[in-house]
């Protein structure tokens, strides 16, 4: 009967039913939390902070359309050079399409986590 009570027992036995488990769990998450600390800011200085300074130019080079047909004088010379300005900035928004990022794996050390046996001292 004891036998069965201890294969019973093994059988419910989950990770879920152990500190151990549990605490190994609240590792993860926090870990997880960790890389997510690392990822927001990379990810904002990598795309927000590139997709400003085309968005400056872009509403400079409005203000400057809208003020040359306010005055009607709008030389060949402006709408061309307004034009380059354009492309180069269409090279620039095509640029963060295609950001290009080098990373490493991320390593853990096994020895972060290490069982400890009490039952078996």
């Amino acid at each position: 009967n004891q036998i069965n009570t201890f294969l019973d027992g093994l059988e419910h036995c989950t990770p879920a039913s152990s500190s151990s488990f549990k605490e190994l769990e609240q590792w993860r998450i926090e870990a997880h939390k960790t890389v997510d600390q690392f990822h927001e800011p990379m990810c904002y200085e990598l795309f927000e902070e590139r997709k400003n300074k085309p968005m400056e130019k872009l509403t400079t080079i409005r203000n400057t359309f809208d003020a040359l047909i306010r005055k009607q004088g709008a030389t060949r010379e402006n709408i061309d050079s307004l034009v380059n300005d354009m492309q180069l900035i269409e090279q620039e928004i095509n640029g963060l399409k295609n950001i290009q990022v080098n990373l490493r794996p991320l390593v853990i050390d096994a020895n972060l986590v290490f069982q400890s046996n009490l039952s078996n001292r």
